[in-house]
């Protein structure tokens, strides 16, 4: 096949738009030792499909049987490793909570970092900034990540 309607075909492929014919007809292609070099990125891709096709996964009669006695979907370990779970959150929320009703605030949280407003303000703006910059680079780059795939 030629460039250009393997180039239409992976198009389709990544569209998830081609028939199984055309599937065929690609891995046919990559799995042939004249790969055009402009497309020789894809072909490791097709050999691994290849590869896992051929696996069998064969399971003898004694690992095909359920262990253990199955209550609907969950058996007893499952069960009691729920309860267990339960019961020492239960536990623990006891142990770590005071008693009283009134939780005291740490030193930390009482006082403010900034005595001027508009400071704390502009400390959080200029965060805010910069975690967007960062995710916006981030973007641009998968963008243009993607766009150098689909070529």
């Amino acid at each position: 096949m030629d460039y250009l309607s393997i180039k239409k075909i992976l198009e389709r492929y990544w569209e998830g738009n081609t028939s199984l014919e055309e599937e065929q007809q690609l891995k046919e292609y990559f799995n042939q030792e004249d790969v055009d070099p402009q497309l020789q990125r894809y072909k490791p891709l097709f050999e691994y499909l290849k590869v896992e096709q051929t696996v069998e996964i064969s399971l003898s009669e004694e690992q095909l049987k359920p262990k253990g006695h199955i209550i609907g979907f969950w058996s007893w370990k499952r069960w009691t490793a729920v309860a267990a779970s339960v019961a020492i959150l239960a536990l623990a929320s006891f142990w770590l909570y005071p008693k009283g009703g009134d939780i005291e605030m740490p030193s930390y949280a009482k006082e403010d970092t900034y005595s001027d407003p508009n400071q704390a303000y502009d400390e959080v703006k200029a965060a805010l900034l910069l975690v967007s910059n960062k995710l916006n680079k981030g973007v641009e780059t998968t963008k243009n990540e993607l766009r150098d795939l689909r070529k």
